[in-house]
């Protein structure tokens, strides 16, 4: 019984697309809560949080574009998960750069500097703490015998030999060995 996602790789790069997104909106309302619900301000004096919203869609946007860019929503089966975890910090770092260069052009001023540092914040452990949770769920499907890609190892000696010890040793890549090319 074996489940293939081959073919379908763009719909997984578009469901990471989304689910990126999702998790940036639960991060704006989470760091809006956090920022003028429980750290209140003195004065009580702060922009509605539509006009943070809109600076959320924007900044969800340049995340999202970046991402193509860097690669953070390519196929991550033999991807290292610190690779990941830098493309994200990197994509929000970059992300946020872009937004502070848009206010500045614009001229807008009044956005809190402490909401902004936060929503970065949330934004990274959020991102990190989903995709690590997808990435043990596949590890765990593949060791079951689901989402397997198929390999056929050239050579039949000693080195194509070690290549398949090392690929059983690791049902969690999701790879199985349909034979040798010699």
């Amino acid at each position: 019984m074996n489940i293939l996602i081959r073919g379908k790789e763009r719909f997984i790069t578009q469901l990471y697309i989304f689910s990126d997104f999702i998790v940036l909106q639960f991060a704006f309302i989470l760091t809006w809560v956090i920022r003028f619900v429980i750290i209140e301000e003195q004065q009580g004096s702060y922009l509605p949080i539509s006009n943070y919203f809109f600076w959320n869609i924007l900044y969800t946007i340049i995340f999202i574009i970046l991402g193509l860019l860097v690669g953070l929503y390519m196929p991550k089966r033999k991807m290292k998960f610190a690779n990941e975890i830098s493309k994200i910090l990197q994509v929000n770092i970059f992300s946020m750069f872009a937004l502070l260069s848009i206010l500045f052009i614009v001229k807008t001023i009044d956005i809190s500097r402490l909401f902004l540092a936060v929503y970065v914040i949330a934004n990274f452990i959020l991102i990190v703490t989903y995709r690590f949770a997808v990435k043990q769920f596949l590890r765990a499907m593949r060791k079951r015998g689901f989402n397997q890609q198929f390999v056929l190892i050239l050579g039949a000696g000693t080195v194509g030999k070690k290549y398949l010890v090392n690929l059983e040793t690791h049902p969690e890549y999701g790879l199985s060995v349909i034979g040798f090319l010699d």
